[in-house]
């Protein structure tokens, strides 16, 4: 019965432990992957990406996404997360990659009520730019 408890114990420690490392990507599909908890499909390609989440327990992360979305995807996108289009020109977030543009003529897209987020559209090439921050 000791042994059998120390096994139980064991099983529980290595559950505990289980996802409590921090997760770092700068590969497009892999970043989608993390975020979207799916590869990418037909109906959307990831260009750019970089990842970080936390080690925590709850869901920390930060990431930075450049997709090439059909219209659909990106019409069901906007809908799902409730964005609305905004005039505001927000200053890039302080660690953003390089290709993660702010220039001016995109179609900046906000979540209301507004979580921080940012969603930019480039008109000219269709991109789509996601910065999500949860901490």
């Amino acid at each position: 019965m000791k042994h059998y408890f120390g096994f139980l114990l064991a099983i529980l420690f290595l559950f505990t432990l289980t996802g409590c490392w921090e997760k770092n990507s700068t590969s497009a599909d892999d970043t989608f992957m993390l975020w979207a908890g799916q590869k990418p499909d037909k109906n959307v390609r990831a260009i750019h990406g970089k990842y970080w989440q936390s080690a925590h327990l709850s869901r920390e992360y930060v990431v930075y996404l450049e997709l090439a979305p059909t219209v659909e995807w990106k019409l069901g996108f906007i809908k799902q997360n409730n964005l609305h289009i905004t005039r505001d020109t927000p200053a890039p977030p302080k660690d953003a990659p390089s290709w993660f543009i702010n220039k001016k003529g995109l179609n900046i897209w906000r979540a209301q009520p507004d979580n921080g987020n940012l969603y930019e559209e480039d008109p000219q090439t269709g991109h789509f730019f996601i910065f999500e921050e949860q901490l």
